[in-house]
Formats: C-alpha cells, sequence, structure tokens
C-alpha cells in the first residue's frame, strides 16, 4: 500500500507568503495538505480554505511549539503515514520536500530534517543573518558533542516524520515555544530512532519570519540544557536507555517460550487491595496520568488495570478521560491502558499484559510502573519466572514484547512513588 503523506503548515500571520508556499508544492508528492493557523490576525485561514487546504483555528494563540502540536496530532487522526513539517512563510523551498521524504520512503529513516549547512550549503550567501549564522553553529556543535552525533544542523524547521516516529515520541509534553524543535529531535536521537539530514538551500527574504533576539536566546538555552539533561539520562545516543537494547530475541512473539508460559499460566482475575490512602500510591498514579498525557492518543478512553478505587477513577476523570475499570467489559476499545501498581504485585505479568492488549485499540498505549526492586537497568538473562523477569530491563523488555508491545519511553520514578521507573510502550 502506498503510503500517506500529510504535508502540515503552521501558520501564524502566513497570508503574504502562503499561495506561493502551495504552489511550488510538487504536485502529487503530498496526499493531503493541513494547516493549523494561530489565532493570526489577517486572512491567512480564509485564503488557505480558498486554496482547498484543510484548516484548523486556534482560537487564541498558542505559540510556536503548540502550533505542531495541533499539526501532527491533525495528521495522525487524519491516518498519516509520512507527516511534513513545512513553514508556509516561504524560508524554506517546498520543492525539497520529495528529497526531505526520500530516505523514509526507501526504508532508511525514521525522520529526517533539511539542513542549510550540509554538503556545499552557504547559508550566509542564501540571506541567513549572521547572528542566527553563529548561534546555529555554537549550539549544533555543543548538543553534537552531548548526543554524540554529528549533524551539520540541528536547528532545521523543514522535517518528516514517520507515523511511528511520531507515536513514540511525547511530543503533546514538549514545550510551546521555539525549544519544541529542539526538544523532538533530541528525544529522536536519544530514544535510538534513525534520523537523517538532507541538504537544503538557505533562503530569507523581507516575509520569512524572524525570532526575535531574546527569544533566540531562551531557545539556545533550552535547546542546550535539553541535550545536557537527555545525554546524562541516556547517554551519547541513548547508549544507556532500555530502548537501545532492542528486542530480546530469545521472548519475541511467538516464539516457543511465549507460547508455553502462555499454556502454562493462563490469565487470572487481579486480586488486589485497593489502598486509597496510600501516598506512595496516589503519586505514582498521578505520574502515570502524566505520561498517558505525553503521547498522542486518537481519542480519550482509558481502562485502569487492576483497581476499581473510586478515588483514582475520580482523579483520572477529572483530566477529561472516559474510564472503564477492568478486563471485561462491553465497551469500545480502549486508547490508553494504565497498570495502577507496580508489576511485581500482579501474579501473573505476561498473561496480565497481554489481556491489557486485548483490551487496547491497535495503536494503544500502556503505562506501567516497573517494580521498585528495579536498582539498575542492565543486561540480564532470562530467569524463567515471570515475576523475576522484571528485575532486570532486558527481562521487562521481554515482558512488553512478548504481551505484543513496543518500549517507547523509560524514566525513573522519584523515591516519593516508591522508586522503580516508569515505562510507556505502544500496541504493535
Amino acid at each position: 500500500m502506498t503510503p500517506k503523506v500529510c504535508i502540515t503548515l503552521p501558520a501564524y500571520r502566513a497570508e503574504l507568503t502562503l499561495a506561493k508556499t502551495v504552489a511550488d508544492i510538487p504536485e502529487g508528492i503530498a496526499d493531503e495538505l493541513i494547516l493549523v493557523d494561530d489565532h493570526s490576525p489577517d486572512n491567512t485561514a480564509q485564503l488557505a480554505r480558498e486554496l482547498g487546504i484543510d484548516v484548523y483555528v486556534h482560537p487564541e494563540n498558542r505559540r510556536y511549539g503548540g502550533n505542531q502540536k495541533t499539526c501532527y496530532s491533525r495528521a495522525l487522526l487524519h491516518g498519516a503515514d509520512i507527516v511534513v513539517l513545512l513553514h508556509p512563510d516561504y524560508q524554506y523551498d517546498p520543492k525539497a520536500v520529495p528529497l526531505l521524504i526520500a530516505p523514509i520512503l526507501a526504508g532508511h529513516a525514521d525522520m529526517t530534517f533539511g539542513s542549510r549547512f550540509a554538503a556545499t550549503g552557504n547559508p550566509l550567501a542564501g540571506g541567513m543573518p549572521i547572528y542566527r549564522f553563529v548561534g546555529n553553529r555554537a549550539t549544533t556543535i555543543l548538543e553534537n558533542l552531548f548526543l554524540g552525533s554529528r549533524f551539520t544542523e540541528m536547528h532545521s524547521g523543514l522535517r518528516a516524520y514517520t507515523r511511528r516516529c511520531l507515536l513514540s515520541l511525547p511530543f503533546l509534553s514538549y514545550s510551546d515555544d521555539f525549544v519544541f524543535d529542539s526538544q523532538l529531535l533530541i528525544d529522536a536521537v536519544t530514544m535510538g530512532m534513525r534520523v537523517v539530514e538532507v541538504p537544503i538551500v538557505t533562503r530569507y527574504t523581507l516575509e520569512s519570519s524572524s525570532v526575535p533576539i531574546g527569544a533566540s536566546l531562551r531557545y539556545v538555552a533550552g535547546s542546550v540544557g535539553y541535550a545536557v539533561r537527555r545525554g546524562r539520562e541516556r547517554g551519547r545516543r541513548g547508549r544507556k536507555s532500555p530502548l537501545t537494547l532492542g528486542r530480546p530475541p530469545d521472548l519475541a512473539p511467538g516464539s516457543a517460550i511465549i507460547a508455553e508460559r502462555r499454556a502454562q499460566e493462563p490469565a487470572a482475575e487481579l486480586q488486589m487491595t485497593d489502598t486509597g490512602g496510600n501516598v506512595a500510591r496516589r503519586e505514582r498514579f498521578a505520574l502515570l496520568l502524566d505520561a498517558a498525557g505525553w503521547y498522542w492518543s486518537r481519542a480519550a478512553r482509558m481502562l485502569l488495570v487492576g483497581t476499581s478505587d473510586p478515588q483514582l477513577v475520580e482523579t483520572a476523570t477529572g483530566r477529561g478521560w472516559e474510564v472503564s475499570p477492568g478486563f471485561g467489559e462491553e465497551a469500545a476499545p480502549a486508547d490508553v491502558a494504565v497498570v495502577v501498581d507496580p508489576l511485581e504485585t500482579l501474579p501473573n505479568p505476561l498473561a496480565q499484559l497481554s489481556s491489557s492488549g486485548e483490551g487496547l485499540s491497535s495503536e494503544g498505549l500502556l503505562v506501567v510502573g516497573s517494580p521498585s526492586s528495579l536498582e539498575v537497568l542492565g543486561h540480564r538473562g532470562s530467569s524463567g519466572d515471570p515475576r523475576r523477569e522484571v528485575a532486570s530491563a532486558t527481562g521487562l523488555s521481554g515482558l512488553l514484547y512478548g504481551a505484543g508491545f513496543r518500549p517507547v519511553e523509560w524514566r525513573r520514578l522519584p523515591e516519593r512513588c516508591g522508586q522503580g521507573v516508569l515505562v510507556v510502550a505502544r500496541r504493535d
């Protein structure tokens, strides 16, 4: 099947440049154009409708990062397989879009971005202001140092992503400001995704948008700071992250080991004591709900696994989730499943995770807290005991893969929540 390509246009006061931007998009390269107007005071939205573009208008200005969140959310909702970010201010050449998506179509990249410095690129000749040239080079060098990467530029706004890439990134948790771009790219690198830069020309015109000096300095500080933090947490190019371990070979879905365990250990109803007064439990649940909101989901249906605690249900509904506690209810598949209590308390982790997957939609999200005994995320072999396996990163990863989930995020839980790590996974 031919992948659906969607070009998203984050617009603010783009009335003067929108038509020529759209006119320069190569014919047949995109299946759909989506423009998100960030409450512009001009005629941007009406002009976009006249050009036949799908338009969404923010009721109030949400800034650059907030605009991108809506762009990607609507593209995913529309079923896009490849999502392109193209600024409608004509700063980036739309004719570069075919080159941008070529590595993705060839299966060589999860994310691409245009680099004005790659190959024989000369941004100064293309009109880039000298202060932006110096700032771009300095921050790119620093971020490469902290991430162990070798990109020629890390601040381009011309980008493309696979659907799987966007579903694996917590982009709804990023800043609504300009540092959104850096957060997304840095997370993609440190989460082990294949990121490829593509040479593009530099083009600055009088109509091109420009970031004020003060905002630029905040962007630089935020970008470098985020690279330092993620590099420290996950290592250079994510080498400390369990996500880079990949799928454990002896616990691949459909393997004899998994089949044997499922046969020997049928799913059992969870037998847990609801401890609504437990402060650590409520704190952990709040963080699990936070994580559920970091990632895009088609709707707001949530499955709470292992509890019917009315306080927790009320907490989730208060955040806008439509909650279905427990298994076996005749309802539409959930979009997010939250395992309320740590995995070590489950009598049968593999079977329970499998049951959670059966109650989820095809791209559903699983959020779970790992055991408090998980102190070191390292390589360890399978113990053969599902309860003991969760004591290692490879064991927990194996449980997730065996139950039909792909891990996309690991974060340490604070001591007040019982320690351990918070794990987010997508249903494969």
